[in-house]
């Protein structure tokens, strides 16, 4: 009988060791976790979740950018109108492809009329139109009908109060005057690096200052 209640009191004991001993275990394993969040990520940790954020704002910019590109395409909506000569076409490309990374749409006419569609019918429902107009100034200087065309864009512009940005391609000559017909018209200068040309383009063409 004596035997059998210390083999009782024994296991009791035992009993109690072991759930005392899973309790303090839980209880540090508790705090151990609790410890690890309330942790200060290293700088290492935070930079890469920094990265990690910064790349998918970039994501969702450039799928806003894409979807607005694409709306304005189907109700044919353009942003800018391009006048230029053709042996500046290259500069002209470029700067537009630019601003289409941006969201703007600009109207060039060897890319935008489409085959069959009269040249002078596309251009002029342009003019009618106009939101922003940009005249490019290359080393080829205008060409008589880039001049007419430059003419027009200045009275559509001066009736729908628009802005028409005189713009000196980087082919330019660094003696080269802004024409007479610009007068009183502040150009952007792709020439020069500072300011950034294409941020000082996007600001006249959405008229607001967009830094």
């Amino acid at each position: 009988m004596n035997n059998w209640h210390y083999a009782f009191s024994d296991l009791t004991i035992l009993s109690f060791i072991f759930n005392n001993l899973e309790l303090q275990i839980g209880r540090f394993g508790a705090r151990t976790v609790q410890d690890e969040l309330e942790k200060p990520r290293s700088k290492k940790h935070a930079t890469k979740l920094d990265q990690i954020d910064q790349t998918a704002d970039k994501v969702r910019e450039r799928n806003t950018t894409e979807a607005a590109l694409e709306g304005k395409k189907r109700v044919k909506h353009y942003d800018v109108f391009f006048c230029y000569s053709r042996r500046d076409k290259e500069n002209v490309r470029a700067i537009g492809s630019k601003l289409s990374d941006r969201g703007i749409r600009p109207f060039i006419d060897e890319t935008s009329i489409l085959p069959g569609e009269k040249w002078t019918t596309a251009v002029g429902e342009q003019l009618e139109n106009l939101r922003a107009a940009v005249v490019f100034l290359g080393g080829g200087g205008m060409t008589d009908w880039a001049t007419i065309e430059a003419e027009a864009l200045i009275e559509k512009a001066k009736l729908r109060d628009r802005p028409l940005i005189p713009v000196f391609l980087p082919s330019c000559a660094s003696d080269f005057e802004l024409p007479w017909i610009f007068t009183g018209r502040n150009p952007v200068d792709f020439r020069k690096l500072m300011p950034e040309p294409i941020d000082e383009l996007i600001r006249g063409i959405r008229g607001w200052d967009d830094s």
